[in-house]
């Protein structure tokens, strides 16, 4: 097979930058998206200041180590940091044998996870979609178990990555953890307004 030649033309140049810049944004409204449900389902007291993206994570310095910065109250009932990845096509399928893109999103949200400093203990989550699909997000298996009640039994495709065990499963389950969660904090009197 023969190896394609790039179009140079100012046209296919102009295209390519008009597709990079609709990519940009799509990326950009899906980690808007994520933090939005994210405050939805932990509900009051939390706010959007509680959970908000990061433009540019990871490319500058002042950037916090995630995509979304999650603040320390929220933290203590969802403790997870992670990246989102909203691709033109995705299937958990996909996860049966894993592009080199594919290890490449672990091993970018396990990066960010080690530049992350905070006495908490605080696990990867990577999230991802694919254009009109469902909401997937992973992390570590023994982690999710743990610190959902609700999770393991949750129907999930279990994989590995590197030598850790994952777990993917719908964003809305993990969501609904997090919901139970808040309202167990909030009947107890854990949950306070900031």
């Amino acid at each position: 097979m023969a190896k394609r030649e790039l179009d140079n033309s100012p046209e296919a140049k102009a295209k390519r930058v008009r597709t990079s810049k609709r990519a940009h944004r799509k990326g950009n409204a899906f980690e808007l998206l994520c933090a939005h449900k994210i405050v939805d389902a932990a509900g009051a007291p939390f706010e959007k200041k509680d959970c908000y993206r990061t433009p540019q994570s990871g490319g500058h310095r002042f950037a916090g180590a995630n995509d979304l910065q999650i603040s320390g109250r929220l933290l203590a009932i969802f403790p997870f940091g992670g990246e989102m990845k909203h691709r033109k096509t995705f299937r958990i399928e996909q996860m049966f044998d894993p592009t080199k893109e594919i290890r490449e999103y672990h091993d970018q949200v396990l990066a960010a996870l080690a530049r992350y400093k905070s006495d908490s203990p605080l696990f990867p989550l990577l999230v991802v979609r694919g254009n009109g699909g469902l909401i997937y997000c992973a992390s570590y298996r023994d982690a999710l178990n743990r610190y959902w009640d609700s999770l393991p039994a949750t129907p999930g495709f279990v994989y590995r990555h590197g030598q850790a065990i994952w777990k993917m499963v719908l964003l809305d389950n993990l969501l609904s953890a997090l919901r139970a969660k808040a309202e167990v904090a909030r009947q107890v009197g854990v949950l306070q307004a900031a």
